[in-house]
């Protein structure tokens, strides 16, 4: 099952950026903006962290 969360706010250690994470199979598959998946379920992530 592929999940997309989009337009959240993501921080590591060293940044803070926008953009979506795609889960596939319980597991991080990409990060990154304007994903061209398509996605069994789709959150939005606006305004979250």
């Amino acid at each position: 099952m592929k999940t997309l969360i989009q337009g959240g706010t993501l921080v590591t250690a060293t940044e803070t950026i926008l953009a979506d994470v795609l889960v596939d199979g319980g597991k991080v598959a990409a990060i990154g903006t304007g994903m061209t998946v398509e996605p069994d379920r789709t959150i939005d992530a606006t305004d979250r962290y």
